[in-house]
């Protein structure tokens, strides 16, 4: 061969290498819609095509998800300074994320649809695009709280929860509200018996009164008590005011 002819056959050879090359070792990329899929080098149609349908398929599997999501009633957060509705919010979306059975990333990006207003606005603002598809629910978790559940607003209701009494509110409603601050505060009375006796402190005085003889181990029996008795005083009054109108 001719080094002309060498010459002219050299460029063509290394076209064609690439070209061999591209074919068995196509490249990895993150789809927008989903997981990682195969991806050739720009020019080789056949990939193309593989990756279309590939890129088609996950997508459709992910809207399932997402509309799966939706139908059990994901509830919405739009942003809120009352850190007890975004750790109620909290609560709820991740019961059901739970139901779903979806991997810690999936998670995440279904509670994305969830975020609503100024939420939205510090998700977008907080998460980048790349980000959107990578991190996890307890990194997710962990950035809400921390934008949504400071430190100064858990010291808050930990004061508040100390300070609750029942009021002019009926036994119910304290107990609501004290195992809304109790779930929030977490496992601030350390045993379920303490945590007995703070709600049986905050009752009104003459429930307090007829409970103070009695022994409580738990929330759920001061507070079955309490409101048995509730019943029964309410029952009493109503009567005598009813023999007082005739």
């Amino acid at each position: 061969m001719t080094q002309i002819l060498r010459d002219f056959l050299a460029p063509l050879e290394a076209r064609l290498t690439v070209l061999e090359e591209s074919l068995v070792r196509p490249t990895r990329s993150l789809s927008p819609e989903g997981p990682a899929v195969a991806q050739s080098e720009p020019g080789v149609v056949q990939q193309d095509v593989v990756i279309s349908v590939v890129s088609s398929a996950d997508r459709e599997v992910w809207l399932r998800i997402v509309e799966r999501y939706l139908e059990l009633g994901a509830p919405e957060f739009p942003g809120s300074v009352d850190p007890l509705v975004a750790d109620k919010w909290k609560e709820d979306v991740g019961k059901v994320l739970s139901l779903m059975g979806v991997d810690r990333i999936q998670q995440q990006r279904l509670a994305a649809f969830s975020l609503k207003g100024d939420a939205s606005k510090w998700y977008k603002a907080c998460f980048s695009e790349e980000e959107r598809l990578t991190v996890t629910w307890d990194e997710f978790i962990r950035r809400f709280d921390r934008q949504f559940i400071s430190s100064a607003a858990r010291a808050k209701k930990e004061a508040e929860l100390f300070a609750l009494e029942q009021g002019d509110s009926s036994v119910a409603a304290y107990k609501d509200r004290f195992v809304s601050l109790c779930n929030f505060t977490g496992n601030i009375f350390q045993t379920e018996e303490r945590k007995a006796r703070m709600f049986e402190r905050g009752l009104h005085p003459h429930i307090r009164r007829h409970l103070v003889s009695q022994s409580f181990h738990t929330l759920r029996e001061v507070a079955d008590a309490a409101i048995k008795h509730e019943t029964e005083f309410l029952a009493t009054k109503n009567k005598g005011d009813d023999a007082k109108a005739a």
